[in-house]
């Protein structure tokens, strides 16, 4: 359903959201609330390229790794792992797992690469992750860090993966009011 759902706001999303904002927005603020519809589409376009810049990071690290560690099926583990980057938390363990338990049952330098990807990871959940999405998302590292733990003790996963647009979107409503108010007074 999500998939169906996916291809019909991707392809008409734009008319669905005008269409909303017609019905909600009177004469006076009309203008406003599609201005303020654009700056949440492009932050949105910023999150997904930040989450694909990361997914690429990931494949570029598992693919140097597992073929410098001379893994089998080395590809297909770095497309897994690749694929998996944009699931919060577990779908790193879930591709560290997969990739670890096929190099401990081929004889492959598991150990190796179990060190490898723990030192991924906190180069990437506490470095990497951080400030890209702090610079598509125009937001301060730490406050991306600060975000999903915050997002994670309330939502779990969900909110893990939540909360850095959920702080990208606070951002723009804060920037909406505070050119509205500066406009108002000037003006």
């Amino acid at each position: 359903m999500i998939p169906i759902l996916a291809i019909f706001f991707l392809s008409d999303g734009a008319n669905m959201v005008d269409s909303l904002i017609r019905v909600v927005a009177t004469n006076d603020n009309l203008e406003e609330l599609r201005s303020l519809a654009r700056e949440l589409n492009s932050m949105l376009h910023h999150y997904i390229r930040a989450k694909v810049t990361l997914a690429g990071l990931s494949l570029a690290f598992f693919s140097l790794a597992t073929l410098l560690l001379r893994f089998p099926h080395f590809l297909a583990l770095n497309l897994f792992a690749g694929g998996l980057e944009f699931i919060p938390v577990a779908g790193w363990m879930i591709s560290a797992v997969a990739i670890i338990s096929i190099g401990a049952m081929t004889h492959a330098h598991w150990i190796w690469m179990a060190a490898l990807i723990g030192f991924w990871r906190m180069l990437m959940d506490y470095w990497i992750s951080p400030r890209v999405m702090g610079y598509e998302l125009e937001i301060h590292p730490m406050m991306a860090v600060f975000a999903v733990m915050v997002g994670g003790a309330i939502g779990g996963i969900v909110g893990i993966y939540l909360s850095v647009p959920f702080v990208a979107v606070l951002r723009v409503l804060w920037r909406s009011e505070v050119v509205e108010r500066a406009e108002h007074v000037l003006g």
